[in-house]
This record gives structure tokens, C-alpha cells and sequence, in this order.
């Protein structure tokens, strides 16, 4: 419980600190899909109960449809280093949130800086019974 809510006070001291706004607040009206389009760099932490802390750079790239793919570098105290691939769908609300699934992990995101910028929390039942919470940020890349 004290580890959520640690990571939740990171996030929300995150957010305030960089002084981020919708997507919507810099000159676009609404998000769509398509609002996520191109290539974006990412890290990632968190805490796995079975894994320990967490933590991965990568990059991932959404078509602006719904779908993304993207490769990463996974570090974790219980396995070490992974290098993997992985893909998933998403879907943007008009108000710049929305949500992801990738395999077994679900994201809830909100789109800021007209799309330049995400800030995603991921979650997984992992292992059962056990939640697991990390934290994302992507960046657009070019």
C-alpha cells in the first residue's frame, strides 16, 4: 500500500511540477487516434511484486489508428536485463485521455503538449492476486 502510494505522489508531483496541459489547451480542439501518430521515446518504473522495482527505455510507434509497436530494454531485480518487442492497441477519448492494452497489461494515458508528450499508468495482475503498477512517460521523437 505505502509503494502505490508513493508512486502515485510521484506522478502527481510530476505532472504539477512540469506544469503540462491537454493536448487540447495548445491550439487543438479535441484528440482522436490519430492524435498519436510517429514515433516516441519512453521509460518506464515502476514496482512488480513478483519482480521487484522496474524499469525500462524504449521506443514505440503508433499508426494513428489504434495499434502501436515498440521495443524496449527491461531491467528488473528478479530477471536482470530484457530486451523484447511488443504491440497493442489503443484508443483516445476526445478530452486527450484514453487507454491501452498490451498482452496482460493495461494503460490508462493522458495526451499533453498538443501530442508531444504522454503520461501513462500501466497496470498487471502479476501474479495473481498481486498488482503491479508502473509508470510511463513518451516523448515524441524528430
Amino acid at each position: 500500500m505505502m509503494t502505490r502510494l508513493v508512486v502515485l505522489s510521484a506522478v502527481f508531483a510530476s505532472v504539477w511540477f512540469t506544469g503540462w496541459s491537454p493536448a487540447w489547451a495548445s491550439g487543438s480542439s479535441e484528440c482522436s487516434n490519430g492524435t498519436l501518430q510517429g514515433t516516441y521515446g519512453f521509460t518506464r518504473q515502476g514496482f512488480n511484486p513478483a519482480a521487484g522495482h522496474v524499469g525500462a527505455i524504449g521506443q514505440i510507434t503508433f499508426d494513428g489508428d489504434g495499434n502501436f509497436t515498440g521495443l524496449q530494454t527491461n531491467v528488473t531485480e528478479a530477471t536482470g536485463v530484457i530486451r523484447s518487442t511488443f504491440t497493442g492497441t489503443y484508443e483516445v477519448n476526445s478530452d486527450c485521455t484514453g487507454s491501452g492494452v498490451s498482452g496482460t497489461t493495461t494503460l490508462d494515458l493522458v495526451i499533453v503538449n498538443g501530442g508531444d508528450e504522454v503520461f501513462a499508468i500501466g497496470t498487471m495482475a502479476d501474479p495473481p492476486g498481486a498488482q503491479r503498477v508502473v509508470n510511463w512517460v513518451f516523448k515524441k521523437q524528430g
